[in-house]
């Protein structure tokens, strides 16, 4: 990963000791990480830039918990506005879109499979991903806080500034359209 979006750690100056509690951090970090994890993975391609990007959203809530304003909004939106914010930088630093990272899935066997569960378990995952990764950006982005960091309707309308029925809708006419996506490609097998 380009290390751009953070200072190499030797040269890493702090301006302002975070005020937090290890302990307190430590429970942020319990309580967000899989979250977060997820809702990075579903738009990084590759496991070691999604570690890199999870590693960034929890340093910056480190550096910033101190300007967390809890009249401005609830904890759980700012912590995914910075996950959303390092993504976009992530992304603008590349210039490119996501991609899906297949070998990964591809290692991916749960115990007492048959090789040919196995083989058509990837087989549904790579149609899955194929189809995901035709969805526009924002209709990841939004699928990606509903499944994959588990937020409601009403934390991803604070999350995305979206109305809660926006949010409703986009995430119908994504599944909807990621049904539709999956049955042409059926139709042409």
């Amino acid at each position: 990963m380009d290390h751009s979006l953070t200072l190499p750690a030797g040269k890493r100056r702090l301006r302002e000791r975070p005020a937090v509690k290890p302990s307190v951090f430590a429970r942020i970090y319990e309580d967000y990480f899989d979250r977060i994890y997820s809702f990075v993975r579903y738009q990084v391609a590759a496991d070691a830039d999604a570690d890199d990007v999870t590693a960034i959203v929890f340093e910056r809530i480190l550096t910033g918990i101190n300007r967390f304003d809890p009249k401005r909004g609830d904890f759980t939106g700012w912590v995914f506005g910075i996950a959303r914010n390092t993504l976009r930088e992530y992304y603008r630093q590349r210039r490119a879109q996501s991609s899906i990272d297949w070998q990964r899935l591809e290692q991916i066997k749960a115990p007492g499979q048959l090789p040919e569960q196995v083989i058509a378990r990837q087989e549904e995952n790579h149609r899955l991903l194929d189809a995901v990764a035709r969805l526009s950006e924002r209709e990841r982005e939004i699928l990606a806080l509903k499944f994959g960091a588990g937020l409601t309707n009403r934390a991803i309308a604070k999350v995305a500034d979206l109305s809660e029925s926006n949010v409703g809708t986009i995430l119908y006419r994504s599944l909807r359209r990621l049904r539709g996506l999956l049955g042409e490609e059926s139709s042409r097998e």
